[in-house]
Parts: C-alpha cells; structure tokens; sequence
C-alpha cells in the first residue's frame, strides 16, 4: 500500500514537472480565459504607443456597461485642466480577485505604459460557486499568489462558519490544482485560438458596451431575450429597487461591522506597487453593490485612494427606474450620469485635494 502511495505521488509530481514545463514552452497571454478583457487588450495593442490611453478602469460588468470614457473625459476636460485619455477594462462576471491578478499582469505590460490613473471596482472577494467549476474563466487566474491570499481571507473571516469555510477550500483548491496542471488548457495549446471578439470593445471602442446597445445589435436570440426579459423586470414593481437604495444608506450607517484585514493588506499593497509604477490607483464603490462589510472596508482605505458612488442618499439619482437598465445595471442615460459624477470626484480627488 504504502508503495502505491509513493507510485501515485511520484506520477503526480511528474506530471505536474511536465506541465509547469509546457508553461515555458507552449504560452498563453495571462487573460486566455476572459473572452472581454483579452479581447480589449488585443485591440490596445494595435495601437501606437504614444496614442495609448493613460487612464483605464477595472472591474466587472458594473464598469463595462456603465463607465462611458467618452463622457467621462468630456466632463474632466471641461471642468478641470486634466489632461486624460481613458478606456474601459471591464469584463462581465470579473470579480475580485480576478481583477487584482488582471491588474498585476496589465501593470507589467508595455499597453501600461502611459498609465497615470487606474481605477478599480472595490467588490467583496468572489467565493466560487459550484456552477463555474472547471471552467476557463475560473481557472486561468489561479496562482500560488491568488490561493493563499483568498485562503488566508477566508480562514480569518470569523463571519464565514467552518462548514462553509471548507466548501470554499475544496472549490479554490480544486481550481488551483486544475491551473497548475493546466487542465483545461491543452485546447487552448494546440489551436492557439481565443473567445476574442472585437464587439467587447464597445460600439464606440473605448471598452464601453452598454446594455442597450448590445440589446439593439445582437442576433443572438438567447442573449436578446434574456436582455428583453432583464429590461422589463421591474416594469410595475421597483420595490426590489428601492430596497437596494435603503440598503446603500443603511450599510453607510452601519457602526458595528469591521472591515476584512487580509482584503485591506492587500488593498494597500496593490496601492503602493501602482505608486512605485508612477500610477495613482483609485477603488470605487459602485452603485448597487454594497454591504456593511465592504462599505466598511471602503471606510479603511487611505482617503485618496478612493471614490464612493453607491450612497443612495448621496447619489438617488442613480436608484431611479428612469435611469435603470435591470436591478443590477443603469441604462445609457443613467451611465452618463454615473461616468459624470464619477469625473467630478476624481477632480475633487486630484485637483482640489
């Protein structure tokens, strides 16, 4: 038995030899498994350095469908003396820490080469559910860097049970364990092929791709009915809207919870490394997304290193069903108003510091 043992550790430490070795061989760019953002950085790398943006933002599809560049740099340039070029990195179902890892490679990059300001998506730590097991999108981020810091994350979170804690373990170990013996990698090793598609980039390609506009050019007839039943969700009933925005004011005034140590350490490390590149890295709290625990944790974050944009009874203009998309997104009109208000307090931020 115990020469069995031995027999099945010593293949599995072959295998993984072989298939960290393949990594040098046979490589694939760091965002192969993010269809939105890859697409995105194929495109930024068409161009000239010196035409390269200098501002970019990160985050989910809350930063792809609602930051609008165009309008945010219309709005700087004409109540500031700022000079900024920007372009939206966001990616649907991207959360933290997906978009640290992203945002540690793009730094390295040459596509980061005239980076001023970054901003980042300020999200709770994603817990990987059963139903994006053993997928592309779970697994192409998953570094020694990565696991330990969601281990050590969810491990010190005394509001997560034992029981809950071990699901997390086995699911990220699992994904782990898949990335380093690039399981679900070999398609991609031998036809070189990506998901990349120019679309992502936005009508406009500024990364900016609205909700509605995807409603309005799709022909594929799963994703155009899902849009049409998502934009009619709160025709007659916004009560599930309003209680978002209660919730927004109520996480503000919350006194009791205490923001995440381990999410905070390495908040402040991404800030200084972005700060030793000569990039100033701005977390923003979205609108509807909130909790005690993440406002919080936004609350501990050095003063001019953030942006919030998600108290509703600071910004009720962005919890109106006028300006709403579905219970999760703005519509156009609502996104102009938030990459609006977004400029204005970057310029507070930076010129009237």
């Amino acid at each position: 038995m115990k020469k069995l043992g031995y027999k099945v550790l010593l293949y599995a430490v072959i295998v993984l030899l072989i298939a960290q070795l393949s990594k040098l061989i046979f490589s694939l760019p760091y965002y192969w498994g993010n269809p939105w953002y890859g697409s995105k950085i194929e495109f930024l790398k068409s161009k000239n350095t010196k035409d390269l943006p200098n501002t970019f933002f990160f985050g989910s599809s809350r930063v792809h469908r609602q930051i609008d560049p165009a309008k945010f740099d219309q709005t700087l340039d004409t109540i500031s003396t700022l000079s900024v070029n920007s372009f939206n990195l966001g990616a649907p179902a991207t959360f933290c820490p997906q978009t640290y890892y992203l945002y540690e490679n793009f730094i390295q990059s040459d596509i980061a080469s005239n980076t001023k300001y970054v901003f980042m998506e300020l999200m709770n730590i994603e817990l990987i559910n059963e139903n994006v097991m053993h997928q592309s999108r779970t697994i192409y981020w998953q570094n020694f860097s990565t696991f330990k810091f969601v281990m050590k994350a969810i491990f010190s979170d005394d509001q997560v049970d034992w029981k809950h804690k071990f699901g997390y373990l086995v699911r990220y170990g699992i994904s782990f364990i898949e990335s380093q013996y690039r399981i679900g990698f070999l398609g991609q090793l031998i036809v070189k092929k990506t998901d990349f598609n120019r679309e992502f980039v936005g009508p406009e390609t500024n990364g900016y791709y609205p909700l509605e506009s995807e409603l309005k050019v799709t022909t594929n007839r799963i994703i155009k009915n899902d849009l049409v039943k998502r934009k009619s969700s709160l025709d007659g009933d916004t009560t599930s809207l309003s209680m978002i925005a209660l919730s927004s004011i109520k996480n503000f005034e919350d006194q009791t919870s205490t923001p995440d140590s381990i999410h905070l350490e390495k908040i402040n490390d991404l800030i200084k490394i972005s700060k030793d590149k000569h990039i100033k890295l701005i977390f923003v709290l979205s609108p509807r997304n909130s909790s005690s625990r993440l406002v919080s944790l936004y609350k501990s974050i050095p003063a001019s290193n953030k942006i919030d944009l998600s108290n509703a009874a600071e910004f009720p203009e962005l919890y109106t069903k006028e300006n709403t998309f579905d219970i999760d997104h703005l519509n156009t009109k609502g996104s102009e108003i938030y990459s609006t208000l977004l400029a204005e307090k970057f310029k507070d931020l930076i010129v009237d510091k």
